[in-house]
């Protein structure tokens, strides 16, 4: 078949129509394919009205042929996926990195009321800037719904239900430290914050507060691995959790890798 846009069609791309007469005829069907397109794109506002009005009446017929066609199509369907996803890797982490910015922004917005500020000490850095649960149950919470974007998007469908305060870093963990109970072992609990303060003060060589700014609470200082990986070097010395970590860096002679920073400017990094 020879069409005057696409010259010599092949049978896949020929596609057969019946008239009210009962003749068949046939047309191409890239042609059909682009005549569509141009339709969809030059009537798109009608052709939503129209989808939207229709929706609800057919929801149960959408949803089942959904589900048939993902069933019987599954094999393929993953293997689309995957080819996607490989082509556009970049773009796609791209895309969900601004959308997951966007929408932190939006809920940033709403929890303060639109100052973007720490609720206790009025720190207006956005990177600094976390959601906190104000009944101290954030970890059940996330257990429940999920972290990070699946947390802002369960909170922007459930229409931001109360209970959650916008706090920089530090004073979220101030807020911690505050609901946790006192320890039973005391000399533990002297002994871990000695091995901490220890560890802070040989890779500050000096005043032992972040290096960034001028905070010099202990309870709210860390140590940072200036070029990063510090999950990786963890996983790989086999440490449980920061007092092994510090308990090995408060040894060490050369810490020029490891910096002080405080939660804020070290979870700002991210």
């Amino acid at each position: 078949m020879e069409c005057s846009v696409h010259g010599t069609v092949t049978d896949v791309n020929i596609q057969p129509h019946r008239h009210k007469t009962g003749r068949v005829y046939h047309t191409c069907r890239l042609c059909n394919i682009d005549r569509g397109r141009k339709y969809r794109n030059e009537n798109r506002e009608t052709i939503n009205i129209r989808s939207k009005a229709r929706y609800p009446s057919r929801r149960e017929y959408y949803a089942e042929w959904g589900r048939e066609y993902r069933k019987e199509n599954a094999t393929r369907l993953r293997e689309r996926c995957r080819e996607y996803d490989k082509a556009h890797r970049d773009e796609r982490r791209a895309k969900g990195r601004a959308r997951d910015a966007a929408q932190r922004l939006r809920l940033l917005a709403h929890y303060s009321n639109d100052a973007f500020s720490c609720r206790k000490c009025g720190e207006t850095t956005l990177a600094f800037l976390t959601l906190d649960n104000i009944n101290n149950d954030g970890a059940s919470h996330r257990k429940e719904v999920g972290n990070g974007s699946q947390l802002y998007r369960w909170i922007e469908r459930n229409q931001f239900p109360d209970g959650l305060q916008v706090l920089c870093y530090n004073c979220n963990f101030l807020k911690y430290l505050a609901s946790k109970p006192e320890s039973k072992n005391r000399k533990r609990a002297e002994y871990e914050r000695n091995v901490k303060l220890d560890a802070l003060t040989n890779v500050a060589r000096g005043p032992v507060k972040c290096r960034l700014c001028s905070v010099m609470d202990a309870r709210v200082l860390t140590i940072d691995h200036v070029n990063g990986g510090g999950n990786a070097h963890r996983r790989l010395m086999g440490f449980t959790g920061s007092q092994s970590t510090y308990a090995y860096i408060r040894k060490l002679k050369d810490v020029t890798a490891f910096a002080v920073l405080c939660y804020n400017h070290n979870s700002g990094k991210r």
